[in-house]
Formats: structure tokens, C-alpha cells, sequence
């Protein structure tokens, strides 16, 4: 299904049945169960596994594109944890994704040991900030053995579980193992591109569609809020400090959806898109920041109240935003990777326009470009 198809039916589907109750319920620990049965029902939970291990065998778009209109209605679910990051860890490794809601810790390499038994593996050790952890089946991770690490499908429990909450209200969770089995089928070596960096990098992504998203919407509120508020008898977004607050919220906006976008588009390509992937997070993890700012603003004091819904995306923006790496992070990150490529590849990364990516890779070969222009 291309995204041109998706698009309006999902998301219907998420504006019919995502609105601020339903993410009120969640921040009261209210499980939304409902909305995951429907969503899981359709596809679209495991939309880009591969069908003979579980999945749907969509493409990576499609995923991606579910999981920025997941962030425009706010869904208060595991989505991106489910099928997009602990999905891929046990599909790429060969195991078969369990039944139930899978999560994943934020942490790439979490304090897990794995021990084999005579009667199969026993996992001991403790993972904070899980995603809905309290409301999961399955906790899937990297866990070190004598003879290296390996992917894991670990059952849950309740008495496993220390609630928590990120800032807004979503169940971050300590989950602490004591030499609990696992069968043998649900442990692997991990697969080929399957570490703790590209989880990190694949993390970030997750987060960086969530996040512009859930700007895009944050956008919406904020324009149809000012042409609706009146002061001195007009709108105020006819006043030129509210345009000006208006057109900046636009702008980070679009140049979050645009970095996001592109790092797709590379990722999705086979190239592991380091570069783009860090450029995405960073941006959006900026943008949320300034966009929070200027969409208080623009509201005043209603943005705050429980019965309007720009903080219930505010919140989020500011809790996302520091989950996978902050902007300083992979700040620090795309700054290393232009000192470790030289001058000469800073611009080819920039626009990756010189000679087409046979500019690029002659750079990374040591070979200089034929021409700059």
C-alpha cells in the first residue's frame, strides 16, 4: 500500500479513536486497550516485520509513516517500541515475534546477563525507562553471555514491574530480572546491522517521527487558536508579534518534517544513514524545544489547562526529546563524524548534492571529486 493509501485511512482511524480523554486514561495508568486491538487488528503494530516471522512485510515508509501520524494524534501506545524497534531486533536475529505487546528499553545496552542452563537460558540483571513496560507481555534486548551478546525475548510480569512516568504522564518503567528462564527459540545471536549503535540510531529515528508528527499538529492548534482569539477586536494572529511567533512555529516545524523525511529516505535506501539519522534527531529535538516556547506563547495560560490539548503535546515533545540521545548528544555526534570525513566532506554531507552519491563515496574512498560545482 503506498502512502497515498495509508495516509487518510490511518489516519481516520487515529482520529476517530486518539483524543484527549483517551490520553488522559493512559496518564491515570489506564491501558489502552481498546485502541491496540484495532490498531494490531489492522496491521499496522508489526506493519514492516517479515510476514514468515510474524510481521506484515511492509515496507519501512509505511512503518515510518505510522508512526508520525501516531505522533500527530498523540497515541498513547507502544508503536514504535512494538514492531519498529523490538520487531526488528528479533526478526533480523531469526526469532519468531512473539504473541502480545513487545517493548524495549530506551537504554541501547541495558545491565542484562544471560546464562544457559541445562534446561535452556536464565536472564538476571535490571532495565530502566521500559515504554509501557507494565503493560507488555514481552521485554526484547540485548543481554551479554560468556561468548557475547545476544537478542532476547523475555516474558513480564507484574512483580517484575516499578511504575514510573516520563513528563508526559507515559509509563516509563524499571523491569528487574532474577534468573528468569527464557526458552531457547526466544534467544539468538543478534543479526546482521543488529547492535546497540544502530538500535540507538533506529531509537532515534522512532523518535524523531513521533516528534514531527506531533509538531505538525502542535502547528494546527496554534494557527487556528490565534485567528479564533480576539483582542482589541480582531484576531490576534493579525498582530505582527503573534505572525511572527506563528511563522517561526511553521518553519521549525517543516524543517523537522524535512531532516525526518530525508533520513527516511536514506535509511530505507540500505544505507545505514548515520549521518541523516543523527541530523533528524537533532533538528526535531530543537524544534520541539522552540515550537513549546513560541505555542505557550500564542495560547497564553489556556495551553496549560487539562481541558485543552496543546500540553498533552508539549508534554511529549519535552519528554521525547531527550529519549535515544538529546539534541547535545547527537549534536556531539554529527560533530564527530564531520572532524573523523575532513573538510572536504563536510559540504558533500550537507547537501549530498556534488556528483551524486558517486561524489560521496569517492570521498569516503579517499578520492577527491571532479568538480565542486
Amino acid at each position: 500500500m503506498s502512502d497515498n493509501e495509508l495516509e487518510p485511512i490511518l489516519a481516520g482511524m487515529l482520529s476517530d479513536h486518539c483524543g484527549p480523554d483517551q490520553r488522559r486514561r493512559d496518564e491515570n495508568g489506564e491501558w489502552c486497550g481498546e485502541l491496540w486491538a484495532l490498531l494490531d487488528s489492522a496491521g499496522v503494530t508489526s506493519l514492516s516485520n517479515p510476514e514468515e516471522l510474524g510481521g506484515q512485510g511492509g515496507e519501512l515508509e509505511d512503518a515510518c509513516l505510522v508512526l508520525r501520524l501516531a505522533g500527530r494524534s498523540a497515541v498513547p501506545l507502544p508503536l514504535a517500541e512494538h514492531g519498529f524497534l523490538a520487531g526488528w531486533m528479533l526478526s533480523r536475529s531469526g526469532v519468531p515475534i512473539p504473541d502480545g505487546v513487545l517493548t524495549v528499553g530506551v537504554d541501547p545496552a541495558p545491565d542484562l546477563r544471560l546464562r544457559s542452563t541445562a534446561g535452556g537460558w536464565r536472564v538476571k540483571g535490571t532495565v530502566r525507562r521500559v515504554p509501557w513496560a507494565r503493560h507488555a507481555d514481552w521485554l526484547v534486548a540485548f543481554a551479554a553471555t560468556a561468548d557475547g551478546p545476544r537478542v532476547v525475548a523475555i516474558p513480564l510480569s507484574e512483580e517484575m514491574i516499578t511504575h514510573g512516568t516520563n513528563l508526559a504522564g507515559e509509563a516509563r518503567d524499571a523491569v528487574e530480572f532474577d534468573d528468569v528462564p527464557v526458552n531457547d527459540a526466544l534467544v539468538a545471536r543478534p543479526g546482521e546491522g543488529v547492535d546497540a549503535e544502530s538500535f540507538r540510531l533506529r531509537g532515534a529515528l522512532t523518535r524523531g517521527l513521533l516528534m514531527s508528527g506531533a509538531l505538525e499538529h502542535v502547528v494546527k492548534l496554534t494557527v487556528e487558536y490565534a485567528w479564533v482569539r480576539h483582542q482589541f477586536g480582531r484576531p490576534i494572529a493579525n498582530f505582527q508579534a503573534v505572525q511572527q511567533h506563528l511563522v517561526r512555529l511553521n518553519a521549525e516545524s517543516t524543517a523537522a518534517g524535512l531532516a525526518v523525511q530525508s533520513a527516511v529516505a536514506r535509511h530505507a535506501s540500505g544505507d545505514p544513514a548515520r549521518f541523516e539519522l543523527a541530523a533528524a534527531k537533532q533538528l526535531t529535538s530543537h524544534a520541539a524545544t522552540l515550537a513549546t516556547a513560541l505555542a505557550h506563547q500564542v495560547h497564553g495560560a489556556i495551553g496549560m489547562t487539562e481541558e485543552y490539548e496543546l500540553q498533552q503535546y508539549t508534554r511529549r515533545l519535552m519528554s521525547w526529546r531527550q529519549e535515544f540521545g538529546s539534541s547535545r548528544f547527537w549534536a556531539a555526534r554529527i560533530g564527530e563524524q564531520v572532524v573523523a570525513g575532513g573538510a572536504d566532506l563536510l559540504w558533500p554531507r550537507i547537501s549530498d548534492t556534488m556528483n551524486g552519491r558517486d561524489g560521496l563515496e569517492s570521498l569516503r574512498a579517499g578520492q577527491q571529486p571532479a568538480s565542486v560545482g
